[in-house]
């Protein structure tokens, strides 16, 4: 009786302990899923998802650090300083590096946004690209369609990569900005400041998975993996809502360019 009263405070402590577990989650931006707050702290649909859905269910807390840029939050995962990160696409190059959750749990549509009068209509190939300057964001995997001898990558290394690839466009400094999913595009359309339109990318949507650092805990990652799938596909047509600006300007696809 005795040893059995001990087995079960010994489980009742490591359901203490896990409850209390805390994740250093590093992120960087991809509006609305995920943007700077007016304190300086993460906000957005994603993080809104993980600490009320997921973190409860694993039994940790998430303290949010950054925003960052990609290439610092890849590094952080690698030296453990960021044990965990929402989203990543997992590549061959990263399985060696950090741990990812076994299924992806949210897709992106990738498009580029052009300026309104761009000659950039449709993309039925990587050749309609030829000759174009496209921005995005340095250490961040990118389709295969952009990587052409023929396309040039302008790559930044900023944290509020978004904003300072729509500036280019505005400034003429590139021909369109890479954005890898439509509802990042549409939350800057509806920002305002630059005139431009979405052109999709005829390529499959991306799979984003949870990662972690290797230093992380493996049992804090299976928590949040079962975390994850128990929770069930993110709502986020319900969830990025508040994070929407007042639209000031319409950003339609369009299929075909209009006559003049």
């Amino acid at each position: 009786m005795k040893l059995l009263g001990m087995a079960m405070l010994g489980l009742l402590l490591a359901e203490q302990a896990s409850a209390s577990d805390s994740v250093v989650a590093g992120v960087f931006t991809v509006a609305p899923y995920v943007m700077v707050h007016e304190g300086g702290t993460p906000t957005g649909a994603l993080i809104d998802y993980f600490d009320k859905e997921v973190a409860p269910r694993a039994g940790v807390t998430f303290r949010w650090t950054g925003p960052v840029s990609v290439a610092r939050l890849t590094r952080n995962l690698e030296t453990g300083d960021f044990g965990f990160t929402p989203i990543l696409t997992r590549t061959p190059e990263r399985l060696s590096r950090y741990r990812f959750s076994p299924a992806p749990f949210m897709y992106f549509q990738p498009l580029l946004s052009v300026r309104t009068h761009s000659d950039l209509v449709e993309i039925k190939d990587q050749s309609s690209l030829y000759g174009m300057t496209v921005g995005y964001i340095e250490a961040a995997a990118f389709p295969d369609i952009l990587k052409h001898p023929q396309i040039k990558l302008d790559l930044t290394g900023q944290a509020d990569w978004e904003s300072a690839n729509l500036n280019k466009l505005k400034l003429r400094r590139i021909d369109a900005a890479y954005f890898s999913d439509v509802r990042t595009a549409d939350y800057f359309s509806r920002r305002g400041g630059v005139e431009m339109r979405m052109v999709k990318l005829p390529v499959p949507h991306i799979a984003l998975h949870a990662a972690y650092s290797l230093h992380l805990r493996e049992d804090i990652a299976r928590r949040i993996d079962a975390a994850i799938a128990t929770a069930g596909p993110p709502d986020f047509d319900r969830l990025i809502q508040p994070y929407l600006p007042t639209p000031k300007a319409p950003m339609p696809v369009v299929p075909k360019r209009d006559a003049k």
